[in-house]
């Protein structure tokens, strides 16, 4: 249903449409998130009581669903795996308006940010039930991964909720993290699907993770946090010879729909130990090693967990002797954020 306002300046009501627009903000049914995963794990549905509003000029409309709304049309294409989609909802000039799904970033094809909202997105990718926990022969169905499906209430408080997925209390990144391209210290970490992931090669010391993980919003986790979110991945490593690409191993994913959360690179945690020391010593290891950065004094652990290509890799694989200046070409990142 569509509810319309215009400015209109008359002698009779000088009310304007961004004053009547005011309360009409995005808004969904009291405690349940605006989008769901539909039930065939092809699409969504746009729940209930949803309000979403639009200004498009001097028009400012309000699209407001009485009734749960199930969308599976994209745009152009069909779903892939390992692609995030966008869910938009879209002024098509109709007295109802337009559900579409779209991989684009910004708007469907056939329109533009003006007239067209994304209230949400998605990840398409492999789901591992509980049955089929720590089984390495179980083949995976591709679908909606149903805790990756966000819209714009609930969801991650970070700068792009895209290609995570909400595990307890927290959304954890699908994939390890790869460079986004922009050069250091401004490098962005990413989360997607078939990407080289970042470790100490790049010439990263754990350091560097700290920064790289602020750049997007984010943080790094805890071990009881990998714990939840490794839950299920059967034990075993890659067999490389060296880090592979995220999303390569169709049976390297947990329960919580993490891929490579063990048996690729370690992923390091914000976890630290501590140990005496004698003597200030100079730690300017990582990608600024040409900068000072002042000196500690004693030792400081940090914990890596998941296990790299050659270790006894599995759900609750931890290594705890490896020092917070460390660069090592098998530790690699995984970030996580709080939710909004």
């Amino acid at each position: 249903m569509r509810r319309q306002w215009r400015n209109e300046d008359s002698a009779e009501t000088k009310i304007l449409a961004e004053t009547l627009s005011l309360a009409q903000t995005l808004r969904g049914m009291q405690g349940v998130p605006i989008l769901t995963v539909n039930d065939d794990g092809d699409g969504v549905v746009i729940n209930a009581e949803t309000v979403v509003p639009m200004i498009s000029g001097d028009a400012h409309t309000s699209f407001v669903l009485e009734e749960g709304l199930e969308i599976k049309d994209l745009d152009i294409g069909s779903l892939t795996l390992g692609q995030n989609y966008g869910v938009y909802v879209c002024d098509d000039g109709s007295k109802y308006g337009e559900a579409v799904i779209s991989a684009n970033t910004t708007a469907p094809d056939g329109y533009t940010a003006t007239n067209s909202i994304k209230i949400g997105g998605f990840h398409y990718g492999r789901v591992r039930t509980y049955d089929q926990r720590f089984d390495k022969t179980a083949t995976l169905d591709v679908q909606v991964v149903p805790n990756s499906v966000w819209d714009l209430i609930c969801r991650p408080a970070c700068l792009d909720p895209a290609g995570m997925a909400k595990v307890g209390g927290v959304w954890v990144d699908i994939y390890l993290n790869s460079e986004d391209g922009t050069q250091w210290p401004e490098t962005i970490p990413q989360s997607v699907y078939g990407a080289v992931p970042l470790t100490g090669t790049e010439g990263y010391s754990y350091f560097d993770y700290a920064q790289l993980a602020a750049n997007a919003g984010k943080r790094l986790p805890t071990y009881q946090e990998f714990l939840a979110y490794a839950y299920g991945v059967p034990a075993g490593n890659t067999g490389a010879s060296g880090r592979v690409n995220t999303g390569s191993q169709d049976w390297m994913v947990s329960c919580a729909n993490i891929d490579q959360p063990s048996g690729n690179v370690y992923q390091l945690t914000g976890n630290l130990g501590f140990g005496g020391g004698s003597s200030w010593a100079s730690h300017d290891e990582g990608v600024d090693s040409a900068y000072d950065h002042g000196d500690l004094y004693g030792s400081v652990y940090q914990l890596r967990v998941g296990g790299d290509w050659g270790d006894p890799a599995g759900a609750r694989c931890a290594l705890a002797y490896s020092t917070v200046w460390n660069v090592d070409g098998n530790v690699g990142l995984r970030c996580v954020s709080d939710p909004l």
